[in-house]
């Protein structure tokens, strides 16, 4: 299952924080392409995780959305503390650039990867509904 919606939604925000990050240059920039390019790519894996446990079993698909969202969470506050403590990192990359550009991803991916998923969803809601009625005449 493609989530194009989502992906396109992801790559159009590189593409729009790539030029900003080029534009404003120096550590700032540096903070944004990379807090962007590591938020999209967590943000995407997250919703893929979720479109499978979607299709494979959708009463875990719930846990799975918590699974991506605690990594995202982690991810965040483990990189935001080595960008601002480790010093050869601090001079290069600004860690609050890096913490904003980090967070539009995950604000982009909510409405685009609801409107991929619920795809995903009313196929699994319909396939519970024929295995329930299978289970039922058999």
């Amino acid at each position: 299952m493609t989530l194009p919606r989502t992906s396109l939604g992801l790559a159009a925000g590189l593409l729009v924080v790539a030029a900003l990050a080029w534009q404003r240059g120096g550590d700032v920039g540096m903070g944004m392409a990379l807090g962007y390019a590591l938020g999209a790519f967590l943000a995407g894996i997250a919703v893929a995780w979720q479109a499978h446990w979607l299709r494979v079993q959708p009463e875990r698909a719930w846990r799975a959305q918590m699974e991506g969202f605690a990594i995202k969470l982690v991810s965040a506050a483990l990189f935001t503390l080595i960008l601002r403590f480790v010093p050869e990192l601090a001079e290069n990359v600004s860690w609050r650039a890096f913490l904003i550009a980090y967070c539009a991803p995950a604000v982009l991916v909510l409405p685009l990867s609801t409107w991929d998923l619920s795809r995903l969803i009313s196929h699994s809601a319909a396939t519970a509904a024929a295995r329930g009625t299978n289970r039922r005449t058999a």
